[in-house]
């Protein structure tokens, strides 16, 4: 490797992929011509792809050829290799498995902060070969309560796989194909708490309603995930570990606060589950991580997660006295977050202490937050942005409209809606851009101006806390919804599904189906518009 210091010319760049085409190439031929993967020679390879790729992505010098090298290694037919080997259960090395699942995490997770495109190329290759269903079927070979250290291990580099590959888009059924709530929910209810954690951390993003009410049911799950923020919340770097001894070397693994809420936030997705946190211990936890040591990032994530919690009313009344009495420290520094210059932060504490009762929906944060610049989330490595949407913007915000309510992943679908609409004079308003400033200020002016709201139905729009915000001020508001349903075979349930029961839905997944329902839809506005002029 070069000085990591003094950049590398294209042409030592070109000339370094060429030296590691051809080292991954030969070990990946070799690899491809082994009926097992216990030797010693399988592990030196697989180790050594793994190695190599994961310098090279350390590495911004590098990172020019890895998307390409990417690429190389998927003509070479590494997606079947992996899945392969998953599915070769007995003929694979402790090793070569962990390997394994350390080369899918750098190809599928941290490839994603270099070229997002590239990552997601590769978990729908190893989707598309097979991989979940390998990975369900190599957990069901393995013993939730084993004291094995080594299972114990490979039962984690399963689950991480997991769930790594369930950014892919559309994976979500495919999981649920695969039977794998059924397996991830003996997982879930295991001894080990480490195995516990990572189950749970897949089953919260693809567990309906009814599913969530067996882990919301013991109450077990939860209380290992609120002793494991507070063991990670207390410790210096902010992480909860698990060491094994193996062979006499120590190994692990770790888990961040970040992680932990983020599951505690996808779990909370589901009412069940949002009754089960405030019973087991969740206010208090949550509302600890409001405070000043605590990073931007997870006090952001707590109060997401707290928002999710106040919108089932029988919570309201106990988190609304928790912050009043019990942790009034706690509500100033909620009231403060409303000023954050992460626009997300200031999003959800505004969005919070509305369903609290404590601020109105049109009332505008501190005023030295106007001033400032912001970047959308603590997370965001994009540029700062204005606050102020685009006067076309708000033209059409300020004007009767039809809204379109939707998920940031499910654009496309709402754009080809809003086309379909124009054309048939109907004005539209969406949020295309992601307004700035206050997102629920806006959020509120948009419906209150709305004749009617299309709300885009999927899984994605069930989990996102803000798209919760804005059917539910459209339901108080007692504007007309029509369902758009923008993924195919989704079955709404919990808040979205109360919410739409006994509406007529109108298909808009594909082109095709929304030409064919389009005169249902257009019956369906104009009859709200006649509604309202009565």
């Amino acid at each position: 490797m070069t000085d990591k210091s003094k950049p590398m010319t294209e042409r030592e760049l070109e000339a370094l992929f060429e030296e590691k085409k051809h080292e991954i190439g030969s070990y990946l031929e070799d690899l491809k011509s082994r009926d097992d993967y216990c030797t010693q020679g399988a592990c030196d390879a697989m180790e050594s792809i793994m190695y190599t790729f994961y310098y090279l992505l350390a590495d911004e010098n590098y990172q020019k050829i890895c998307s390409r090298l990417v690429d190389f290694m998927l003509q070479q037919g590494l997606a079947q290799l992996i899945v392969k080997s998953v599915k070769s259960t007995g003929k694979v090395a402790f090793d070569f498995r962990c390997n394994i699942s350390l080369l899918v995490t750098h190809l599928v997770t941290k490839m994603r902060n270099t070229n997002r495109s590239v990552a997601t190329k590769v978990s729908v290759e190893l989707i598309k070969n097979g991989m979940i269903g390998s990975l369900i079927k190599e957990l069901d070979s393995y013993d939730p309560n084993t004291q094995d250290t080594k299972q114990r291990i490979l039962i984690t580099t399963s689950l991480y796989d997991l769930h790594n590959l369930l950014s892919a888009p559309n994976a979500i059924p495919i999981y649920r194909a695969a039977n794998a709530v059924n397996t991830l929910m003996k997982f879930a209810e295991s001894d080990n708490v480490m195995t516990r954690i990572d189950s749970l951390r897949v089953l919260a993003k693809i567990v309906n309603e009814k599913e969530s009410q067996r882990i919301a049911a013991s109450g077990e799950c939860i209380v290992t995930l609120m002793d494991t923020i507070h063991k990670a919340a207390q410790s210096d770097d902010r992480k909860c570990k698990f060491v094994f001894n193996i062979d006499g070397k120590q190994k692990g693994f770790r888990t961040t606060l970040g992680v932990v809420l983020a599951t505690v936030n996808n779990l909370a997705n589901n009412d069940a589950n949002k009754e089960s946190i405030i019973q087991h211990g969740g206010l208090p936890t949550l509302t600890a991580i409001l405070r000043p040591e605590y990073t931007d990032t997870e006090k952001w994530q707590a109060v997401e997660g707290l928002w999710k919690l106040s919108f089932l009313e029988s919570n309201l009344d106990v988190i609304v006295a928790h912050f009043m009495y019990t942790d009034t420290t706690a509500l100033q520094a909620l009231k403060e977050m409303r000023s954050s210059e992460y626009i997300e932060t200031s999003n959800a504490s505004q969005g919070l202490l509305h369903n609290l009762g404590l601020v109105g929906i049109h009332e505008e944060p501190p005023v030295e937050q106007q001033s400032q610049p912001a970047s959308r989330s603590p997370s965001s490595s994009a540029q700062a942005h204005p606050r102020q949407p685009p006067p076309s913007y708000q033209e059409t915000m300020d004007a009767p409209h039809i809204m379109i309510s939707y998920k940031w992943s499910e654009q496309k679908r709402a754009i080809r809606v809003k086309e379909e609409l124009e054309k048939t004079g109907f004005k539209v308003w969406i949020d295309v851009d992601q307004v700035e400033g206050n997102i629920l200020v806006a959020m509120a002016n948009a419906v209150e101006k709305a004749d009617a709201i299309l709300v885009c139905v999927s899984r994605s729009y069930k989990a996102s806390v803000n798209c919760q915000a804005e059917a539910h001020y459209a339901y108080q508001q007692q504007k007309p919804i029509i369902p758009l349903m923008v993924e195919e075979d989704y079955k709404p349930d919990g808040w979205l599904g109360m919410m739409i029961a006994m509406k007529k839905y109108i298909r808009a997944y594909s082109d095709e189906v929304l030409q064919k329902d389009m005169p249902d839809l257009l019956r369906e506005l104009r009859k709200s518009r006649a509604d309202k002029k009565v």
